[in-house]
């Protein structure tokens, strides 16, 4: 796909918004991420951040914008988000060719996707802080995309002696077409009563392997 032209500069837009109230604030930066884009604006001495946030319907009006934007305090400065009408496009592939995530050397980290400040964001299931996830969305958010990206992240970096998964799709589309990759320990599961065997099999092949690392001493799976 091409890639999207200029983005609007709302700076001055912001600024005059807020001088209509007498709030006088400044513009002193933006960053630009795949779905908004945020902008650090510093208060003039005696205008409160309460007041600025209480202006977000009518920055919607003024700036033309499809909703609100969020505004909050931050380190000296109050940030004011702008979601982008259409967000960027962030390819899978290009991530995983990034250096930032190949020199990760955990077996079982995935990308997340582009922060604020357009740095990778991961995940990694070695890690007890991130070792479970709950994906969750509105309809046509991306949460099918993410798992299948998950999938074909572990996938690429595990051979199947070292990775073996379990896959219950009850929707039948989700990962309809990861059903001949060689890493399944089953069919792809559509059953939700054929659900409930394999979940009770990966409770006791769980209780199984942290009696594993417990007798070696080890506390998560990259030691």
């Amino acid at each position: 796909p091409e890639k999207p032209g200029p983005r609007a500069d709302f700076s001055a837009a912001i600024q005059k918004c807020f001088a209509a109230f007498k709030l006088a604030v400044a513009v002193i930066g933006q960053h630009e991420a795949p779905q908004l884009i945020r902008y650090q604006v510093k208060p003039a001495p005696g205008v409160k951040v309460v007041s600025l946030a209480n202006r977000a319907d009518d920055l919607r009006v003024a700036l033309a914008l499809p909703q609100p934007p969020m505004i909050e305090p931050a380190k000296g400065s109050v940030v004011i988000d702008i979601p982008k009408e259409t967000a960027d496009v962030v390819f899978w592939r290009d991530i995983t060719r990034d250096p930032a995530y190949t020199a990760q050397d955990s077996p079982v980290s995935f990308p997340i996707g582009i922060g604020l400040y357009n740095r990778i964001v991961t995940a990694d299931l070695a890690d007890s802080n991130m070792c479970h996830a709950l994906v969750a969305g509105a309809s046509g958010s991306g949460k099918s995309e993410f798992l299948k990206c998950l999938v074909a992240s572990l996938v690429t970096k595990n051979a199947p002696d070292t990775l073996r998964l379990s896959l219950i799709d009850p929707k039948i589309l989700t990962f309809g077409g990861l059903t001949d990759i060689v890493h399944l320990a089953e069919p792809v599961i559509t059953d939700v009563k054929k659900a409930i065997p394999c979940l009770r099999e990966a409770v006791k092949e769980m209780d199984r392997r942290y009696r594993m690392l417990a007798k070696d001493g080890h506390e998560n799976l990259t030691e």
